[in-house]
């Protein structure tokens, strides 16, 4: 069991039966690969073994369960041969899209070789596979390919079972595979070397391109996405070209090497750059996502091309990515000057995923193709019986499944609040509940009741007359990372850190939490503290205008009055001024449309645009935040390494039983450096400084008055580095074991793995 099926595993255990002299037969089924043997058992448990310790490239093996035959052996005791698959009970998992493989790159580039520039060759080692799956078991017919007939020499490979490409369902050739239907690769290479953007059908969606060096057509792509200020991703060729522009260290080298292929965000050399990126690749910070090629198209497309690319999804702005050709042509058209298409259907849209190094380790920032969909097993002490329905948050949303004892995370469908990604979630969720013949024994939604994910998970609910749980937002954050650290059922509470912009709290003197210190395990967690509430004006439209937050900061910590007095000249004073103080005044204190929320990620957003950052508005969710990051990562090493950075005011209160965190000195001390004219970064490397101290040393005193040893850290926020090696350093140095996420994101992606592990718990 495991994932076992289109990764070469058959010949594998075909090759070593030959090899051992054992007679039987190998095959596909819903449950994974099935294996009869007869002959000397020691040869048996050789072959047993060698599957275990050298298992193929790809695949997974979770379990290996043996029986004894009660079937006569065959005649030959040197027969073994591989069946045909049989249907049955899923149980299988379903591999994930690979990036071209080395032995299937040679032949792309050799002349001799029948897949010499074959845009679409694969072998069982690489290429799609949850991009174009439609079934379980994983045959041709269940696939995209079912509609390309195998020709004569392809055939031949896939009947052989010393051949690598034997059983890859996707096998084809230029004679019998999918074929370019609109452009062509070398057209498309001259056509970014004219400075023109292009469309390019890949493989689990379209993506944009256009030379990354050309900062006049990277801003057109800015202007006709309608995407001003977010980073675009690059490929570039290799590593050696890679090297004129970022130092990845091993770890990261490996992850862009991997057949995962992920972007992987590093930060810009600034002196080595050849030809330099176009500054519009990534006009807020110094760090940009780099990409090797990963499928033959891009592999081609770049041996052409000198220069690395802008590779962004093939979207408008907060749309889902396009997999269709027609739509592709309807949506991109007024973006796109040419086109390059295929026709190949892609089942299931996939993004890119996206690692960086964080702490000290390579973190999954998305989880999506290549990544998706490995399953995780529950820890120990749980029930292997239930099967549960997660459904995960509303924003960077994924699912989750619970069967047979193993979460299956799906990939990153994105925010549903856009209409097409919530109607492609309906249609992701019924394809993996088709997949893996998923019938949930129970619901479980996040708390929230405005979310689309929970107001369609009770309707599931209502309908099947299944069970539901609801589970609070920083709750599923804590237990992600849990699971993710294999902490068993029975884990005895610990400290939750949970950071981030918004979620559902579970008190009826403020909805909204976001700064949360929690006693919690698997079963129930407890509120110990958080960061003081503060009002957000206008709702959501606070989330969208980082100057609300300024607002309801200032106004809490010193009043408008005393802002325009002793502040008059100050930029935030003056843009204040024009806007209509007193309707947002009686907004708060009326408490009109202005909940209350210990957010985090308002109190960055509040501090970014005070000092100028992102003021007005964001052009996507975090951008405040982010760019205070870029702002204050320099100076703040700098200080560090010089220990000369000072920290704001704060201090520690109560509230309602919780201890709180009051930022009021903080505002004070900072209005100070801007009316002393102290540079903006100074003061962004000060406030994550403070902002360190502050979550430290409320940690650090929830852990010696709850005699608590072990500390979570998880949210959207903790993607912050200085953030997260700060809070992680500080509190490793007391000696408590910090756990973080890190193959799964710590952002709202990674909710439903929590909500499942929760859900598990309650049902035992």
């Amino acid at each position: 069991m495991g994932v076992v099926q289109g990764v070469g595993f058959r010949p594998a255990v075909w090759q070593l039966a030959q090899k051992l002299n054992l007679a039987g037969s190998v095959w596909n089924s819903a449950a994974g690969v099935e294996i009869e043997l007869w002959g000397n058992i020691e040869r048996v448990e050789i072959l047993l073994q060698k599957l275990q310790n050298n298992p193929p490239p790809l695949s997974i093996i979770d379990e290996i369960k043996i029986q004894p035959l009660s079937t006569p052996a065959p005649d030959s005791l040197a027969v073994f041969t591989i069946r045909e698959s049989r249907e049955g009970k899923i149980t299988t998992e379903i591999a994930a899209d690979a990036a071209t493989c080395p032995a299937c790159i040679d032949e792309l580039f050799d002349p001799t070789s029948r897949h010499y520039h074959h845009p679409f060759t694969n072998c069982t080692h690489c290429g799609p596979r949850l991009s174009i799956i439609k079934a379980i078991p994983y045959d041709r017919s269940n696939t995209a390919m079912a509609t390309f007939p195998l020709c004569q020499a392809c055939q031949e490979e896939y009947n052989d079972p010393d051949n690598r490409r034997f059983h890859a369902q996707p096998i084809c050739c230029n004679e019998c595979g999918p074929i370019l239907t609109k452009g062509s690769i070398t057209q498309i290479a001259k056509d970014i070397d004219n400075s023109k953007i292009v469309a390019i059908k890949g493989v689990g969606g379209f993506h944009l391109a256009c030379d990354a060096t050309n900062e006049g057509v990277v801003e057109r792509l800015r202007e006709r996405k309608q995407r001003p200020q977010k980073p675009f991703a690059v490929m570039v060729k290799n590593l050696a070209q890679l090297s004129h522009y970022a130092t990845p260290n091993p770890t990261e080298i490996e992850a862009l090497k991997s057949s995962a292929a992920p972007i992987v965000i590093l930060k810009l050399n600034s002196t080595i750059q050849k030809p330099p990126l176009a500054h519009a690749v990534s006009p807020i910070e110094q760090s940009v996502g780099f990409i090797f090629p990963y499928s033959p198209i891009h592999h081609l497309l770049m041996d052409q091309l000198e220069t690395p690319i802008v590779l962004t999804s093939g979207n408008h702005y907060n749309q889902p990515q396009c997999i269709e050709n027609s739509t592709a042509q309807n949506q991109l058209t007024e973006i796109a000057d040419s086109w390059l298409l295929h026709d190949r259907e892609i089942i299931n849209r996939l993004d890119d995923s996206v690692m960086r190094t964080l702490g000290g380790k390579i973190r999954t920032v998305r989880y999506a193709r290549g990544m998706a969909p490995k399953s995780t097993p529950l820890p120990a002490g749980f029930s292997q019986q239930q099967s549960l329905l997660a459904m995960g948050a509303e924003l960077k949303n994924s699912f989750a499944l619970l069967k047979n004892g193993r979460i299956t995370l799906s990939q990153y469908i994105g925010d549903l609040e856009e209409g097409r990604t919530f109607a492609d979630y309906h249609n992701t969720h019924h394809l993996y509940q088709q997949l893996y013949d998923h019938k949930p024994d129970a619901i479980v939604v996040d708390l929230h009741p405005n979310y689309l994910s929970s107001q369609l998970g009770r309707d599931w609910s209502a309908q099947q007359t299944l069970p539901l749980f609801e589970v609070q937002h920083h709750h599923a954050h804590i237990s992600a990372c849990m699971v993710e650290h294999n902490l068993p059922a029975d884990t005895s509470p610990l400290l939750g850190v949970a950071l981030d912009g918004l979620g559902y709290g579970e008190s009826s003197e403020e909805t909204l939490w976001g700064s949360e210190f929690l006693l919690c395990n698997y079963h129930k967690s407890q509120r110990l503290a958080h960061f003081n509430a503060v009002a957000m004006p206008g709702g959501e439209q606070a989330v969208k205008e980082p100057w609300r937050n300024s607002f309801a900061h200032l106004a809490k910590a010193i009043g408008m009055d005393a802002l325009q007095q002793r502040y008059p000249t100050l930029s935030i004073t003056n843009f204040l001024q024009n806007k209509d103080l007193a309707t947002l005044d009686k907004m708060v204190t009326q408490e009109i449309n202005s909940p209350l929320t210990s957010s985090c990620g308002r109190l960055i957003d509040a501090v970014a645009a005070t000092i100028g950052i992102c003021r007005e508005t964001i052009s996507f969710e975090a951008e405040a935040a982010i760019t205070l990051e870029a702002v204050a990562k320099t100076e703040f090493d700098q200080a560090q390494s010089a220990d000369s950075l000072e920290q704001y005011p704060f201090t520690i209160g109560s509230q309602n039983g919780c201890s709180t965190i009051e930022w009021g000195g903080l505002w004070k001390a900072l209005l100070d450096d801007l009316a002393e004219e102290i540079s903006t970064a100074r003061i962004a490397a000060r406030f994550h400084h403070t902002l360190i101290n502050a979550i430290s040393s409320m940690a650090e005193r929830l852990l010696k008055e709850h005699q608590l040893s072990t500390v979570v850290l998880s949210g959207g926020v903790f993607q912050n580095s200085i953030l997260l090696e700060g809070v992680e350093r500080r509190l490793t140095q007391t000696g408590a074991s910090v756990l973080s996420p890190q193959h799964f994101p710590s952002n709202d992606q990674g909710i439903a793995l929590g909500q499942i592990a929760i859900a598990a718990a309650r049902c035992v």
